[in-house]
C-alpha cells in the first residue's frame, strides 16, 4: 500500500517537473521569437524606405499603392476598360500624375475617401509639382503653360521651353531650360528670374528634390552622357553615365536612378559610384537610394511584366527578388 502510494507521488512529481520545463520553455521560445521579431524588425527598418512611404504602380488599367514592405495593397481607382498606363509620378501629397499609352494625362488625388481620375487637358509633357498642385505642360507646339489641377491657366511660358522642373519642395519657382541656359523663375513674379546655369541639356533634365543639383545629357562624342551640376549660376558638370537616360532622383538627393542600354542602375548624383542590375527596366527609387524598383518581362509570357526590388548591399548591387506580379511598366514611389 505505501508503495504504491509513494510510487504515485513520484509519478505525480515527475508530472510535475514535465509541466514546468514545457512551461519554462514555453517563456524561452516566447521570448527568441519576441527577440527575432526585435531584430527582423530593425533590420527591415535599417534597409527598406520609410514606414510611411508608398509605391504606386498599374495594373489591367488600374492604379495600385502598396506600403514599401510589400503589404497594404490598396486600389486607388480602376479606369476605363482597356486603358493601358504607361508613365506615372506622384507629388509629395498624394497627387498621381498618369499617362497611358494614347497619350492622354490623368490626375488622380489618392487621398480622397472616393478618389477619381480626372483628364488633363495636356498636348506634351506633364510635370507636377512636388506640392501637388500646379502642373507644367511643356513641349507642345508653339506653347508651354501653367495650370492648376482644375485647368484653370496660371501663365504661359515663353516660347522655346521645352524643359522644365521645380526647384524646390514646396514649388515656388520653376527651373526652365531657354535659350541654351538654366532660369530660376519664381511662380509669382515671372520678371524675377536668375541664372541657374550658363548651360542646358539636350534633353533629360531632372532638378534634384532639394533643388540644389540638376542632371541632364549633354552630348559626349557620337553619344550622349548624363552629367550632374550644381544650380548656383556657374554649374560645372560631373560625368555620370554614358549612353543612359535619368529616370528618378532619390528624396534626399543623393542618388540617381538610370537607364543604361539593358541595365538598371544607381549612380552617386556626384559621381563616384555606379552599381547595376543586368537586364531590368528602372523604374523608381526609395528616399534613401537604397532600394530600386525594377521591371522584367516574363521568361515564358513576355505579354507580362513584373517588378523586383533590387537592394544595395555594401559596394555592391543584390539579387533583384520578385515583388508584384502582373503589372505594367510605371512605377512611382511617394516618400512624405
Amino acid at each position: 500500500m505505501r508503495r504504491g502510494w509513494l510510487a504515485a507521488r513520484v509519478r505525480r512529481g515527475w508530472r510535475a517537473a514535465r509541466v514546468r520545463r514545457g512551461w519554462l520553455a514555453a517563456r524561452v521560445r516566447r521570448g527568441w521569437r519576441a527577440s527575432a521579431t526585435i531584430v527582423v524588425a530593425l533590420c527591415c527598418l535599417a534597409g527598406e524606405s520609410h514606414a510611411t512611404d508608398r509605391l504606386f504602380f498599374a495594373r489591367k488599367g488600374k492604379l495600385l499603392s502598396v506600403n514599401a514592405n510589400g503589404r497594404g495593397t490598396k486600389r486607388i481607382v480602376t479606369l476605363a476598360k482597356k486603358t493601358r498606363i504607361v508613365s506615372l509620378s506622384v507629388s509629395n501629397n498624394g497627387v498621381v500624375l498618369i499617362k497611358d499609352s494614347k497619350g492622354k494625362w490623368l490626375w488622380v488625388d489618392s487621398n480622397k475617401r472616393k478618389p477619381v481620375a480626372k483628364a488633363l487637358a495636356c498636348a506634351g509633357h506633364a510635370t507636377i509639382a512636388p506640392n501637388g498642385k500646379v502642373v507644367v505642360c511643356s513641349g507642345a507646339p508653339k506653347v508651354t503653360y501653367i495650370h492648376d489641377l482644375a485647368g484653370n491657366q496660371i501663365r504661359m511660358i515663353p516660347t522655346g521651353v521645352k524643359q522644365v522642373g521645380f526647384k524646390n519642395r514646396h514649388s515656388t519657382e520653376l527651373v526652365a531650360a531657354t535659350d541654351g541656359k538654366l532660369w530660376a523663375i519664381p511662380l509669382a513674379d515671372w520678371e524675377a528670374q536668375r541664372l541657374l546655369s550658363p548651360h542646358a541639356p539636350v534633353d533629360g533634365l531632372l532638378v534634384a528634390p532639394n533643388g540644389n543639383r540638376a542632371v541632364g545629357r549633354y552630348p559626349d562624342g557620337k553619344r550622349k552622357r548624363i552629367f550632374s551640376f550644381r544650380l548656383d549660376g556657374k554649374a560645372a558638370k560631373r560625368r555620370l553615365v554614358r549612353n543612359a537616360v535619368p529616370v528618378a532622383w532619390s528624396a534626399d538627393s543623393t542618388w540617381l536612378l538610370a537607364q543604361v542600354g539593358n541595365m538598371a542602375c544607381v549612380v552617386r548624383g556626384v559621381g563616384g559610384q555606379f552599381k547595376c542590375w543586368r537586364k531590368f527596366r528602372a523604374l523608381a527609387l526609395s528616399r534613401d537610394g537604397a532600394t530600386a524598383i525594377l521591371a522584367r518581362r516574363d521568361k515564358r509570357r513576355r505579354k507580362r511584366v513584373h517588378l523586383y526590388k533590387g537592394q544595395l548591399k555594401g559596394s555592391s548591387a543584390g539579387k533583384p527578388y520578385l515583388f508584384i506580379r502582373n503589372a505594367s511598366l510605371a512605377a512611382a514611389w511617394q516618400s512624405k
